[in-house]
């Protein structure tokens, strides 16, 4: 089987207020909704207005991945209706991210080393967090994440094995450590991957179908996680089953991955330009001073 393996990493910019409002970046406040302003709430007439330091930051990670920053970026929104989004709508960038390109060089072994090429890597802000009742089989949402400041890199699909995305993983996040754009607490989720994974057979030249497991927040976790999927997977095919493009959860405890829903397209979330926040309009001195 040929396994290809492309990558959605989220990291939380290290930015004091949030990426569209002045509520405080507090990630590890114990109590609900207390860093959550009105226009997180989505509250009517609440207009964003974009933290300058979050796009420093996405321009100084750019330059350390060798990446294209672009002059003009724009910002759209992205439907989804979700109880962790109170707007119905996430604003990210679709159509113009602020950096495209770039790549990481990572060693495979002693010998071995890869460059992982890096398709675009754009702002966006966080969604609420939701808490499932063991006991009341009910769930509450805490919007203290809602509008953390996210940086996500989309790779190409070109890594192949579990090992590779442990240690690009290991790289990226190192670099954006020492850079101090992000906290390196993962369990609060400032470091989040997301896994899309396709197998086909060697003399097939159909690609396989994508599926995606969604916000695994540690480097073991991931590694199992493709371990589990790829042999689901490479069982499915060589039974002459068919694997469907779906959107999967990686259970920690039980080590294995399970259906959450089909996997969604760009058509469905209805992207639209963001007619409350303007584009960013960057100078060749203003990323000379960074």
């Amino acid at each position: 089987m040929y396994i290809t393996i492309g990558l959605e990493i989220h990291f939380r910019l290290n930015t004091r207020s949030k990426l569209f409002s002045f509520s405080i970046v507090q990630p590890t406040v114990k109590q609900q909704n207390v860093c959550a302003s009105l226009l997180d709430l989505a509250f009517p007439g609440a207009m964003p207005t974009l933290n300058k330091r979050a796009v420093f930051l996405a321009i100084k990670f750019g330059i350390s991945i060798n990446a294209t920053i672009n002059m003009v970026s724009l910002f759209d929104r992205k439907h989804y209706i979700y109880p962790d989004l109170p707007k119905g709508f996430q604003i990210t960038q679709f159509t113009q991210s602020i950096l495209k390109f770039g790549y990481l060089d990572i060693s495979v072994t002693n010998i071995l080393s890869k460059r992982v090429f890096i398709r675009s890597s754009h702002l966006e802000e966080d969604t609420g967090k939701l808490h499932h009742g063991i006991v009341t089989q009910k769930f509450c949402v805490d919007f203290n994440r809602c509008g953390f400041p996210l940086l996500e890199v989309v790779t190409e699909p070109i890594l192949n094995t579990a090992q590779e995305v442990f240690i690009f993983l290991k790289k990226l996040h190192e670099v954006i450590t020492i850079l101090g754009l992000c906290s390196n607490d993962m369990e609060t989720g400032s470091f989040r991957c997301d896994v899309n994974i396709s197998l086909r057979k060697f003399f097939s030249v159909i690609q396989g179908t994508r599926v995606e497991i969604k916000n695994i927040n540690s480097f073991k976790f991931v590694e199992k996680a493709i371990i589990y999927e790829i042999e689901r997977q490479k069982s499915l095919l060589l039974n002459n089953s068919i694997v469907c493009k779906e959107t999967r959860f990686y259970d920690q405890k039980k080590n294995m991955t399970f259906s959450l829903r089909s996997k969604e397209t760009q058509f469905d979330y209805r992207y639209f330009s963001e007619p409350d926040v303007p584009a960013i309009v960057l100078t060749k001195h203003t990323i000379f001073c960074i």
